[in-house]
């Protein structure tokens, strides 16, 4: 596995960072951008639910393989906002992406 490559040529005597996408990116990269992702959410709410639990269930497999690896941190950057707001609205960001991020 490559966490462990990476490991042992930065030496035991580091902190050991593994960085995961989080769940929301991968879903829009799936669809090709957020904007297909978000229009799914209205479109096709059962595609975009369906892929959903797959990508969150991707992402605590990488955690536990970071972790079964040795690594000292994990970080899931992300973010649900644009340049000046959120990317939709509470009660949307509550129903649609919440549950699985």
């Amino acid at each position: 596995m490559r966490v462990h490559c990476v490991m042992e040529d930065t030496g035991a005597d580091k902190a050991q960072l593994v960085s995961i996408t989080d769940s929301h990116k991968l879903r829009w990269w799936r669809q090709g951008s957020m904007q297909n992702l978000l229009t799914d959410y209205m479109r096709d709410p059962w595609l975009a639910h369906g892929l959903a639990p797959i990508a969150t269930h991707f992402d605590m497999v990488a955690v536990d393989l970071a972790l079964e690896a040795g690594a000292d941190a994990i970080m899931v950057p992300g973010d649900l906002a644009g340049e000046c707001t959120t990317i939709m609205s509470p009660r949307n960001c509550r129903q649609q992406i919440k549950p699985y991020h």
